[in-house]
């Protein structure tokens, strides 16, 4: 119950409430986050810079002495990356209107290629023949639907579980979402590593999230009134500090983003987020995205197969009445 408690109500957070972060990686990797940091706009995210090559000069001071604020090196990518940035916002404010758009919450499918299916099921032929992959890939596109479908689903019959990965032949289908959600769910999914993706400002413009426990309900009047109040402490804000104004936004509010994932990434998402135990603001993320890909190709229907379509109003109990059993058991 209580774990549904928080779920429900985590909207009500604003992006400024601390969280913990654990980071993992080799020299090269802390290399180039020092660097974002120190360049960062935001003082929050410089000092966390400051502080974290404080600590990592202790330990690998070979790897991250080019990221030292004082290094030729980092100086130059400072200059670069402030140059950059002013020319790509000076021609988005040409090309692009900056009026604030009214959009619905949900999941496009923006783009993808139309001969995923032929690429992949070419690409599952390839390590067993002798052909080239361009010949492969000339010989699938030209076959019948079912046939192809056969090839695709060698890859997939014997997986017995989610945790039973795809081949790398996936990999050749690539596809564009854009997704306009809660940034409690932007938080949520945007950790998954194997993609490209892009984030706009976090704003009050897109509209937020209402739990439906709290639909037609006291609790859900007062809910509303504090993302208005919200709204009105943000919009005096970003009319001076864009970037600064993102942290008065409670965690309900929409955010725009996009991402380019392969089938192989994506299959792993879908069964990995639509699970019972997940937040439903994002089970149905992962639900859509799985939904729209089989629309397009229903030959990649196979792939998902552990994907939970299913609506699941009590979340995490499940899981609780698992852990409780182990806890009495021992």
């Amino acid at each position: 119950l209580r774990a549904k408690v928080l779920d429900t109500l985590r909207g009500l957070l604003p992006t400024s409430a601390l969280t913990n972060l654990g980071v993992f990686g080799n020299g090269r990797f802390f290399e180039g986050l020092l660097r974002k940091l120190h360049v960062h706009n935001l003082v929050e995210l410089q000092d966390v810079g400051k502080q974290a090559y404080t600590e990592l000069d202790k330990v690998i001071p070979s790897f991250v002495r080019r990221a030292s604020m004082s290094h030729k090196n980092q100086q130059s990518y400072s200059c670069f990356q402030e140059s950059m940035q002013k020319e790509i916002k000076a021609i988005t404010e040409q090309h692009a209107s900056l009026e604030v758009e009214v959009a619905k919450p949900g999941v496009t499918l923006v783009d993808c290629d139309e001969n995923a299916p032929a690429k992949v099921a070419a690409a599952l032929l390839f390590a067993h023949s002798n052909k080239t992959l361009h010949e492969l890939q000339e010989y699938t596109s030209k076959l019948p639907e079912e046939e192809l479908r056969q090839i695709l689903d060698t890859a997939s019959n014997a997986r017995e579980n989610r945790r039973h990965k795809s081949p790398r032949a996936l990999e050749h289908a690539v596809f564009d979402f854009e997704i306009n959600a809660d940034f409690g769910a932007y938080r949520d999914l945007q950790r998954h590593r194997l993609l490209t993706q892009e984030r706009q400002l976090l704003s009050c413009n897109y509209g937020y999230y209402i739990p439906p426990e709290l639909e037609n309900t006291d609790m859900g009047g007062e809910y509303r009134q504090a993302m208005k109040e919200a709204k009105k402490a943000y919009d005096i804000i970003a009319s001076e500090f864009a970037e600064e104004a993102q942290y008065i936004v409670p965690m309900a509010y929409n955010i725009r983003w996009y991402f380019s994932v392969n089938l192989r990434a994506l299959q792993w998402f879908c069964e990995l987020r639509s699970s019972a135990a997940g937040h439903p603001s994002y089970r149905f993320i992962a639900q859509e995205i799985a939904r729209q890909v089989c629309e397009k190709f229903p030959a990649f229907e196979t792939f998902f197969k552990f994907v939970d379509f299913e609506g699941h109003e009590l979340g995490r109990l499940g899981q609780e009445e698992r852990k409780l059993e182990k806890m009495q058991q021992r």
